[in-house]
């Protein structure tokens, strides 16, 4: 999944308008602003990871992703819910938009590089998210 990963990111960078990383900084802001909303924080954190994706501005990524979270939707388990609240997705997640409002796609995928070579598994599972349904 790492390289499939860093190539949306690249290409999200490559490709996001104004309008979505405004929308990014504000759902950002909510999620921030939720910390500790263990009932809301899940749906928004998946709403990030969307709206990400969606900003490839490419249907096969967004098919290639709703295909991955239809197959691994049933290997997930309620040990991974943890993921929602750990602070440092917020970190992560502001990190991106940053990188993607510079247009700057190696730094984008050094982020993403960064998060798998960490084995930190909260990361792993918010990059995982991407995966999420998407429209």
């Amino acid at each position: 999944h790492e390289g499939l990963h860093i190539m949306v990111a690249r290409l999200v960078a490559k490709s996001i308008t104004d309008k979505e990383i405004a929308n990014l900084k504000e759902l950002l802001k909510k999620r921030a602003d939720l910390a500790g909303d263990d009932a809301r924080l899940p749906g928004l954190t998946l709403e990030i990871t969307q709206s990400i994706v969606c900003a490839s501005h490419n249907r096969y990524i967004r098919l290639l992703f709703n295909t991955l979270a239809r197959t691994s939707r049933a290997s997930r388990t309620v040990f991974e819910s943890p993921v929602y609240f750990d602070p440092e997705i917020q970190v992560f997640f502001e990190r991106l938009v940053e990188a993607f409002e510079r247009r700057d796609p190696e730094m984008a995928a050094l982020l993403v590089t960064r998060v798998f070579e960490s084995g930190s598994k909260g990361y792993l599972n918010a990059i995982n998210l991407w995966a999420g349904d998407l429209p």
